[in-house]
């Protein structure tokens, strides 16, 4: 069984109601999420990692809210009956359990120590350097949290596209850049004391460069449109997956391959054409 069908069961279910619903944008949705008391924050980026299986859905009422208002459209559209929210919650919950089961085990692994090759370059018996190996995912982790917190704001505030980031938001651009510096950091030992890991972190590193630019971009059309498509929201899932695979080979000792991922400026430039 894979390691994340109950993600990927929630993704295709959240799917399928959106479609019931008459598939309403991103937009509408956020729109609605914003105008309505109390507030819900259901931003597109994180609306967009929901819906295709990217991250599991942590705000039990920002999910609650949103599977409201699509059971609440699609009655209207479809005239079917509404389910009742318990229904997704409960495939929200296992989905939550299954990523906190992996997580879990992997990082479990690494503090254990249980791993003790580091790859071909290490000698037979070598303790894997795991303190290394879990500052290092913190601090990608970290980078992510602040970049999103970045980019969510700018996004709700409607800047123009390609405009500089309000001095109001400076603070928290330093806190990305903050960030970024603790991963370089964490990555410098790691290159030398994993020789076989370098081609995964030069482009953990390359991945985390191009989070920190593009946490700034804002004023995205909307995504129904295919006219423009998010730079950060497209390297920000290749980073989460790669971190995956860095972590999931790192315990498990074995010698990274770096996984084939298309180039984000490549794909842009072919929807502009």
């Amino acid at each position: 069984m894979s390691d994340r069908a109950a993600r990927d069961h929630l993704a295709q279910e959240l799917r399928a109601l959106r479609a019931r619903a008459s598939t309403p944008s991103y937009t509408v949705i956020a729109t609605w999420g914003g105008n309505r008391t109390p507030k819900v924050n259901l931003g597109r980026s994180k609306l967009s990692q929901w819906f295709s299986g990217e991250s599991v859905p942590a705000d039990v009422n920002a999910f609650d809210a949103l599977v409201c208002f699509l059971e609440r459209r699609a009655a209207q559209k479809q005239g079917t009956t509404r389910r009742p929210t318990s229904v997704m919650e409960g495939l929200r919950a296992a989905a939550d359990a299954e990523r906190r089961r992996a997580t879990a085990s992997t990082r479990m692994t690494l503090m254990d120590g249980a791993c003790t090759s580091a790859g071909r370059d290490a000698e037979p018996g070598a303790p894997l350097p795991t303190g290394s190996v879990v500052s290092l995912v913190e601090a990608v982790e970290e980078l992510m949290a602040q970049a999103e917190l970045v980019f969510e704001h700018n996004v709700r505030a409607f800047h123009g596209f390609g405009e500089a980031v309000h001095p109001s938001d400076l603070d928290a651009l330093a806190a990305v850049d903050h960030a970024l510096v603790a991963v370089r950091t964490a990555a410098r030992p790691m290159r030398v004391l994993m020789p076989t890991y370098q081609p995964v972190i030069d482009k953990l590193l390359e991945l985390c460069t191009d989070v920190r630019r593009w946490c700034t971009e804002d004023g995205i059309p909307d995504d129904d449109d295919d006219i423009f498509v998010s730079f950060y929201l497209q390297y920000v899932p290749q980073l989460k997956e790669l971190l995956e695979k860095f972590v999931l080979v790192a315990a498990q000792g074995r010698s990274p391959q770096l996984p084939t991922m298309g180039g984000a400026q490549d794909s842009q430039a072919s929807d502009r054409a």
